[in-house]
């Protein structure tokens, strides 16, 4: 395709080729010219630039105020305030989906939303910064480098911001998704553990570093598996006093700090902890500790006896029809052990950490709705992929076929419900897939939770099962050579899991020797982190982890999604598509074909198909009435477009005075500048009758153009349609208005984006008239109580002078 001539679009709708080339040209022009953000509809395509771009100042934040789409160039800010608009002015919670490969900037997306939220109520509180604040702490505990982000969330979280009845931020919640556990005992090369565990070693005062017993990163095995220590341009000591700021902020006594310090510290110590074969019972391959003063080291920050500690991991106790057996563990085994208690030690303290965070910020009383946020792990597909891997693509399933839903199924249904006039789009339906991995009694996760309940199953035997279920399955791959793995046809590409460790990771429990242990740790916060509670009470965030649970973890995590996917089916869903632009992770550098990939299995182009030929914007015949009904009281000859708002100044805010504040969407009207009053003794003016008078520039056919007849009151079981019908022939009169983009159904009206705002346009325009009409009129008062205030006053004072002209006259007379 010849693109000599090429002009780059704002929303990819305007593209006059509908065209997977078109589409990437626009991408890479826009982003070749820092413009990383463009619109499909209401949908927004985010560009990873890997650099700090001036697009984020307060000067920007604030121009975005109260904005339609379009008025402004496309940006993460007008999604987040449209989702305000529509929280408050159609009493719905709304809901802002951010999705996209790791590394494609989706955590980035999610903090600019946050912040832009608590700078647009206006009214800054102590629960808006610590929402804020929560940021740090949530990082540094649940993100790391991978191959291809350096801040990669290795957990998925759900933030619903809470609005009281002022549309004023009243608290939040979190609720938080899988955490990666086995990054804290394992990484690939050129990987790093959780941030917090290189910020500790590196920012740690000596007080604090001499009682942990730290050491340089490169001397813990859990961290020097990789080769990678350090992040360019990442200060590990200075994200660690951030941390300690946030933590401060958030109200975490400097006693409970230290506490959650000790415990990643144990987790470091206790990964370097090495084993040696010993014959513990005769005959029989056990293991003891080899490095005593590393076990002293990790029994003093658990506040737990090193010889209790030392047989929890050697030797298992078995219960077996009222006797207690002792299998001694071979140096394998206690291996995996200690990994497994390191493992449940980082989980509980991140758990708690989220708890408190929510103790903190959730204020139930006060909230009326909500927007969410959803910043989940992308899709991913690595060398090796294990359980997490496939934990995580399937959550990218469900949240793909949600997109799907709701911009494909879903809209195609409804206009054929409607009886609209309308040629169906061909999109790639993932509910196969989704069959293949959990539909019971046959799908992947059932037959794994199968597996997990019976004690000889292994991962080998649960591979086999999954090969003989599924091996016909037209998104089941049985590989022809190795023998360890199986692979899933995704929506997004091919994906080969290895199957080891599967069995356990999904079982997820820690043994009773080292549950009891640690129950009777001499710290009492140790002790709260295992208490035995009710998995309810963890769900609700009261406290910490239940060790021993009866679902597996493929089971609750299912669990987890399907109420995910019920909340965001109860809200009004605002969709941000992040795109990753290279590998290398270096700005202005576009790989045409990975962003072409990752376009097409994210739907980009059906998704500018339909909103394209679509009608997305849809109201029911009474919400179209109540909401328009307004233009029948106005003349469109009268309208005037307002200038299109000022575009944000990039890069600074010196010299720039604040903008006025915004009320319905336009500026106060002047206060002061009155017209002179008339004459003392005048008559005073009429009213103005019949409305304001054309504004300057307008039609002189405006003051004598008739309105139509005013539309009824609403009544239950009223015909509309002789209504809608009058409204929409008058509504096709104001200028940008046209009848071939709005459709009237059966139950509906359905509109199209540009249509949508045009029709707010001259909505509030008209608002913006009647406000003022409603303004001049209190002014008019205002002015008649003072004119005839002074009118009193001036005839008493003519009067008196009149009176004594006349003496003065008589007497000289």
């Amino acid at each position: 395709m010849d693109f000599s001539h090429f002009t780059p679009v704002e929303d990819m709708t305007l593209l006059p080729a509908m065209e997977e080339d078109s589409l990437l040209q626009n991408l890479q022009v826009r982003y070749a010219s820092k413009e990383i953000y463009t619109y499909t509809g209401s949908i927004l395509v985010s560009v990873n630039p890997y650099e700090i771009l001036p697009l984020y100042d307060i000067n920007v934040v604030r121009s975005y105020f109260g904005q339609q789409r379009g008025a402004l160039p496309p940006h993460i800010f007008a999604i987040a305030d449209a989702a305000y608009r529509s929280m408050t002015e159609d009493h719905k919670n709304q809901s802002v989906i951010i999705s996209g490969e790791s590394g494609a900037g989706k955590t980035e997306a999610t903090k600019l939303i946050i912040q832009y939220l608590a700078a647009r109520t206006n009214k800054h509180s102590e629960v808006e910064q610590m929402i804020v604040e929560s940021s740090p702490i949530l990082e540094a505990f649940g993100n790391a480098k991978t191959v291809r982000n350096n801040n990669s969330s290795r957990f998925g979280k759900f933030i619903e911001i809470h609005f009281n009845s002022q549309a004023h931020i009243s608290g939040a919640r979190i609720i938080q998704y899988l955490l990666e556990k086995s990054r804290v005992v394992q990484q690939a090369q050129e990987e790093r553990n959780y941030h917090i565990f290189y910020q500790l070693c590196a920012g740690a005062d000596s007080a604090l570093r001499g009682e942990l017993k730290l050491l340089p990163p490169a001397q813990f095995h859990y961290l020097n598996q990789s080769g990678c220590i350090t992040i360019e341009k990442v200060n590990d000591a200075e994200d660690f006093k951030e941390v300690q700021s946030a933590m401060k902020m958030l109200g975490l006594p400097q006693e409970m700090q230290k506490n959650i310090f000790r415990l990643v510290a144990a987790v470091l110590h206790l990964g370097n902890l090495k084993f040696k074969q010993s014959e513990a019972v005769k005959g029989t391959e056990g293991s003891e500790v080899e490095n005593k003063d590393c076990l002293q080291t990790v029994a003093e920050l658990l506040m737990v006896d090193p010889a209790k500690l030392a047989e929890a991991l050697t030797i298992r106790h078995n219960l077996i029809r009222g006797q207690v057996f002792v299998v001694p563990l071979t140096t394998q085994q206690a291996v995996d052990t200690r990994d497994a208690l390191a493992k449940a030690l980082y989980k509980s303290v991140f758990s708690w950490l989220v708890a408190f965070i929510n103790s903190r910020i959730h204020k139930p009383g006060a909230v009326t709705s909500f927007i969410g946020v959803l910043d989940i792990f992308g899709f991913e597909n690595f060398k090796v992929n294990s359980f997490e891997q496939f934990c995580i693509n399937y959550c990218n399933e469900k949240l793909q076929q949600h997109f799907n839903q709701h911009i494909f199924k879903l809209e195609q249904e409804e206009y054929e419900r409607e009886k609209l006039s309308w040629a169906k789009i061909a999109f790639s339906d993932n509910q196969e897939c989704l069959d293949l991995v959990e539909k019971r009694p046959m799908g992947v996760l059932s037959i794994m939770d199968e597996e997990t309940k019976f004690p000889q199953a292994t991962d080998k035997t649960l591979l086999e099962k999954l090969h003989k279920n599924h091996e016909s399955h037209a998104y089941y791959v049985k590989p022809r050579v190795s023998k360890d793995t199986f692979a899933i046809k995704h929506y997004a590409g091919e994906v080969s899991y290895d199957i080891k460790g599967f069995l356990d990771k999904n079982q997820d429990t820690l043994r009773d020797d080292l549950l009891t242990l640690l129950q009777g740790s001499a710290d009492a916060y140790i002790r709260e982190l295992f208490d035995p509670q009710d998995e309810e009470d963890k769900k609700a965030g009261a406290g910490t982890v239940k060790k021993k649970m009866t679902e597996t973890v493929g089971a609750q995590f299912k669990g987890q999604l399907i109420a995910l996917m019920g909340t965001l089916s109860a809200t009004s869903p605002h969709y941000v598509r992040c795109i990753k632009p290279n590998t290398e992770k270096k700005p202005s550098l576009f790989d045409r074909e990975m962003v072409l990939a990752q376009l097409r299995y994210a739907g980009v182009l059906e998704t500018v198909k339909i909103r394209k030929m679509g009608f997305p914007v849809r109201y029911t015949h009474q919400e179209f009435l109540e909401r328009f009904r307004i233009l029948m009281t106005e003349r469109p000859s009268a309208y005037v477009a307002a200038p299109p708002p000022p575009l944000p100044v990039l890069g600074g805010s010196k010299g720039l005075p604040p903008p006025p504040p915004v009320v319905g969407g336009l500026p106060p009207p002047p206060m002061g500048d009155f017209p002179p009053p008339p004459p003392l003794g005048g008559a005073l003016p009429p009213p103005p009758l019949g409305g304001l008078p054309p504004p300057p520039g307008a039609s002189p056919a405006a003051a004598l153009e008739k309105l139509p007849p005013p539309l009824p009151i609403i009544k239950p079981g009223m015909d509309m349609r002789p209504h809608l019908n009058s409204l929409m022939t008058h509504m096709v009169k104001w200028p940008g208005m046209k009848s071939e983009e709005w459709l009237l159904g059966a139950t509906k009206v359905f509109m199209r984006d540009a249509q949508y705002r045009s029709a707010e346009d001259v909505r509030i325009f008209a608002v913006g008239r009647k406000i003022k009409k409603a303004q001049s009129v209190w002014r008019m008062y205002r002015q008649k109580k003072v004119y005839v205030r002074l009118r009193k006053s001036a005839m008493v004072l003519q009067t008196r002078i009149l009176g004594f002209n006349a003496r003065k006259k008589f007497l000289l007379a």
